[in-house]
This record gives C-alpha cells, structure tokens and sequence, in this order.
C-alpha cells in the first residue's frame, strides 16, 4: 500500500485517501488524527504499527464495515469517539500501555460482544459503551474508580459486569435499559449513584418486581396492587413508579429520607400512600395525575404540599396546612375563579397555576418569596395582582398572556424579573415604587408603570 495513500505532517496521521479494505499505517507514525479514516466505509481492517501513542477524537466514527482492529502496546490514549458506530467491530483488545479511553469511544458498536477493560485505566468514561448492543460481558479492574454518565446505558444484552471494590461513583444512566443485567453488587466504596442509573433494568427486578440496588428503589416492574418497600431503603428515585396502573396502597418505611422527582407520576388507581416524617425532600411532580389520593375537595396533599387538583369547584380555599404548591399544581384548571392561600404557604412552584383561564382572583401572603415560572401563564381573565412584599423574584414568563392583566404591583423587594414575564400583556400597568428594579424592567421592556 503506497504512502501516497496517506497525508501525513510531523509524523501524525491527517487523513486516510486510499481505496479502504484491509489498511496497515505506515511505520513511523507517532499520531492518527481527529477524524483520520472518519466515515470509511470500505474501510475494513486496520493494522496499527509500534509507535503510534495515540487515536485521535472521532478517528473511525462511522466506519461501519470495521471489523478488526489491531492496537500495538504503544497507544497510551483513545480519543473521544474514536470508533463510535463501528457497527461490524466485534473484537478489540485494548492494551495494558492505555491510560486514557475518551467519551462515547465505543458508542454503537452493536458487534462488541465481550470487552476487558486493562489495568491501566482508572475512570470509565461516559458514553464509552452505550449503545453496544451484543456486549454480554464487561470486565472491569480494580483500578476503575469511577463509571461515567450513560457509559453502559442501553447495552440490552449485559448479563455480567464486575463492580470493582475501589468504585466510588456510578454516573446517571450508567446502566439504564440494561434489561438482562443480574445480580450486580455494589461495593460499600460507592458513595455516588447518579439519576437513573438502573432505569429499567428488569432483569434486576426482585420477586416482588422492585428493582433495588444499594438503598434505593430504582424501577417496579409487578403487578400487585399493594406493595411494601423494605426498611433497607433510603431513597424512591426519580419516577420509580410511574405510570404503575395497577398499584391501589404502597406502604413507605420510615427510612426513606427522598422521594424523587416523578415518583408516582400517573399512579392514577392509588389512593392510600403514608409519607412518614422521616422523608425530607419530595420531588416535582411525584404525585402528579394520582387522582386517587385526592381528598373530599379534590385536592392531593402529601404531607404539607399540594400536589395537584382534581375538582371542579369555581372557589377553593387551600388548607392552613399547606406549605408549598407544586409545580403544575392547577395546571388546566378552567373552573376556579377564585383562590385562597393560607400564611402558611411558602412556594409556588413552576406552572402552578398554568392555563387557569377563568382565574379572576387569587391572594399570596406575604411569606412567598418567589413567584416561579409559568406560574400564572395563560390565566387569560386575571385583571388586578398584587406581588406580596416578601416576594424577591419573579420567574420567567410568569404572567405571559394574562391578556386582560392590567395592573400590578410589584414592590421593591422584587429584585429579579425573568425574561419574557409579561409577554402578550397588552394591556398592564406596572405599579411600583420610584427607582425600584421593577420600574427599571419596565423601562427597558417599554412596559408602562406608575410609581406609587
């Protein structure tokens, strides 16, 4: 094979122009370059000489007939996306002298079938083998510390991987829809777990159908109607259960500490859940469309947050035990004209009361302290607001197409007003004290105001 194939500038390899099939680099190469032999597809052997210490980022993306790869012991380093969509490469042995394999470097190589992972690395990266959808098995040294973000996301035949005993975090999405993994043990070293790192992987689901690792509940995948979450559990992470059609009561021990976001999203047959005192933090949206725990006046309380609202009364006053609103709480509620909050009401989340288009009245107290995004947009039909004077900030698109909004007073402890918070107001009137950060945001955005 003739130089001539090769463009080649200071012993690194710039671009591979030959006619592909079975490739050898040339002897004295130091260096392939970011996208060497990008999308080759003729490409279907390569030889890599001694010499050449490194594989440059996206050197073979997309050579999707490259089935055999020969890495000599002096490569120190695998560029980012170096054979991502290597869809043919099927066997890779990757060499102790290999310190360093970028991101997603094997995303898509739906042929790897079995990888060993040398001594010499320390981090997994992340994305390094989603998307590899025939690799079964996975060894990892004791060396690895870390797995990364995604990095064996959607390998849906992984049946074995080792978690070596010096790990001390697992990315989010590490593992997700990895369906035929089984028993994995985690090592007492991790002390980090990302968000979804086990979604969906069914094949770790327990009799009951919980899939748990470590101290969290990951996924449900029974079909019982009551359930009990063991004691050894801590956290119920994000949208665990959602859309669990079949689920009526789900007992809670006291500790779990964290229900994450989306939860119970869609739970719509529950209708007896405890949150003992033990949980500190509940996500948005954890209990979103759970029609069945909606009291006598169609409201959903855990705790001493409103999560949603499924009546149709025109007035509603919010119990004195209510604390927070949730995001999207009265989300699309048409028939309220009318809402009371109590002093005890801290927060009012994002989109709390998005789309209430007959909402005409409604009072804060004055320990809000923040007015969220979406909150009141698209409340078509409210005309007068009065933004309490514990209010600091008002978040974006706030009041966007209140239409028939025409007076609001915004005092001078509002110092923070998102972008587009009055958008489709035509006719508004900022009411506001003289030189306030309100009367300047109403300068800058040709809103008119009167300082009172």
């Amino acid at each position: 094979m003739a130089n001539k194939d090769f463009i080649i500038e200071n012993d690194i390899l710039i671009k591979y122009t030959g006619a592909g099939g079975n490739v050898t680099i040339p002897e004295g190469i130091t260096s392939i370059g970011e996208k060497a032999f990008y999308d080759y597809k003729s490409l279907t052997n390569i030889t890599i000489p001694e010499g050449v210490t490194s594989i440059g980022d996206w050197a073979f993306t997309f050579c999707e007939n490259l089935s055999s790869v020969t890495l000599p012991n002096s490569i120190t380093s695998i560029g980012d996306r170096a054979f991502c969509y290597c869809n043919n490469l099927s066997n890779i042995t990757i060499p102790d002298s290999v310190t360093s394999i970028g991101t997603a470097a094997f995303l898509g190589c739906d042929s790897l079938a079995s990888i060993t992972v040398p001594d010499s690395i320390t981090s997994i990266s992340p994305q390094v083998f989603c998307n590899c959808a025939r690799l079964a098995k996975v060894s990892l040294p004791e060396s690895v510390t870390k797995i990364g973000d995604w990095a064996f996301a959607r390998c849906v035949n992984l049946v074995e991987i080792n978690i070596p005993s010096n790990i001390t975090r697992i990315g989010a999405k590490a593992f997700k829809e990895c369906e035929k993994l089984r028993n994995i043990t985690i090592p007492d070293s991790v002390t980090s777990i990302g968000h979804w790192a086990f979604r969906d992987c069914k094949g770790l689901a327990q009799k009951d159908g919980l899939v748990i690792v470590k101290d969290t509940v990951y996924n449900y995948f029974g079909k019982k109607t009551s359930i009990t979450i063991p004691k050894s559990v801590t956290k119920i992470a994000d949208w665990a259960f959602r859309g669990c059609d079949n689920l009526t009561s789900i007992t809670i021990p006291k500790s779990v500490t964290d229900i994450g976001d989306g939860a119970f999203f869609e739970c719509k047959k529950l209708t007896d859940i405890n949150v003992p005192d033990s949980v500190t933090n509940i996500g948005r949206l954890a209990f979103y469309d759970c029609k069945g725990l909606a009291d006598e006046n169609g409201l959903v309380i855990a705790g001493n947050t409103l999560y949603d609202y499924f009546g149709e009364d025109t007035s509603i006053t919010i119990p004195d035990n209510v604390t927070s609103i949730r995001d999207w709480a009265f989300k699309d509620c048409t028939t309220l004209t009318n809402i009371t909050l109590p002093d005890s009401v801290k927060s009012i989340g994002d989109g709390a009361f998005f789309n209430c288009t007959n909402l005409i009245y409604i009072t804060i107290s004055n320990n809000v302290t923040s007015i969220d995004k979406h909150a009141f947009q698209y409340c078509s039909n409210l005309m007068n607001f009065i933004v309490p004077n514990s209010v600091t900030s008002i978040g974006d698109e706030a009041f966007e197409y209140c239409t028939n909004l025409m007076n609001i007073i915004i005092p001078n402890s509002v110092t923070s007003i998102g972008a587009g918070t009055f958008s489709g107001c035509e006719n508004v009137i900022i009411h506001t004290t003289p030189g306030s950060f309100a009367q300047n945001y109403a300068q800058e955005n040709d809103i008119p105001f009167v300082t009172i």
